[in-house]
Order: C-alpha cells, then structure tokens, then sequence
C-alpha cells in the first residue's frame, strides 16, 4: 500500500519514497525550511502528513509545480538516473540486498534498449518497481 502512494505524478519528477515512521530524510527537511517561509503556521506538518503526496492547494504543490516544470525538460538518461536513484531509496527502505537492486537495473537497462522509443516519463516508475519484484523474486 505503500508503494502504491508513489506513483510517478503527470510529470517527470520522482517523488522520493517515504522514510520509516520516526525518520525525516534530509531533503524532506530542506523543502520543509523552505516552504515555511511563506506558509506560516501551515507549513508545520506531522510525521503523516509529510509522508503523503502533495495535493492541490498544499503549500507543497507550488514547489512540486516548480519541480515538474523544470524535469519536463529531462532528457532519457537524466530521467533513467532519477529512477535509479529512486530505485536505490525504495531497494534500502525494504531492506534488499545490492544484488537485488543490480538485477533489478540490470532488468530495466535490458528493457529499454529493446524498445524503440522509451516509455513515457510517467510509466517509468512502474517500469521500476516491476524490475525491482522480479529481481526479488530471482533471489
């Protein structure tokens, strides 16, 4: 249920997976700092609420507008390296080996260079966590 907050949203920006309960990553921490500036008592949000994706009308929607924007502009390889990035988050928050997260971009790379185009920004995450279950399952 987790993994299924985290779909990719219409743009090419990954959201990053969410940390264990008690845990801020800290990135989560930088875009807290910086949406407070103007959100006032807002912008101060639980453990639950900055688990879940921004929505609409959220001080955190501007600043996911602003990422989405800008990652239009994303090439295939700079967007592959954002999925496997993600890919490495999610692999180390489920506790999987490195061999599982190495077979499972080693089954995405073998995918993409069979396809003609690449899939649409908004497919890759898919592509990903498919990758990383058949990987866990060849261990």
């Amino acid at each position: 249920a987790e993994l299924e907050r985290q779909r990719l949203p219409r743009s090419s920006s990954l959201p990053p997976p969410s940390p264990p309960p008690g845990h801020q990553h800290q990135c989560q921490r930088a875009s807290h700092h910086q949406d407070s500036e103007g959100a006032g008592a807002d912008a101060h949000i639980g453990t639950e609420a900055a688990e879940q994706r921004p929505t609409v009308g959220s001080p955190h929607a501007a600043t996911s507008a602003a990422a989405a924007t800008s990652a239009a502009a994303l090439s295939a390889p700079a967007v592959r390296a954002l999925v496997v990035d993600w890919m490495a988050e999610v692999a180390s928050l489920l506790a999987l080996g490195s061999s599982a997260l190495f077979a499972a971009v080693a089954l995405m790379d073998a995918f993409l260079a069979r396809q003609a185009a690449p899939p649409p920004d908004t497919l890759m995450q898919l592509l990903a966590l498919a990758c990383l279950d058949l990987a866990t399952r060849q261990e």
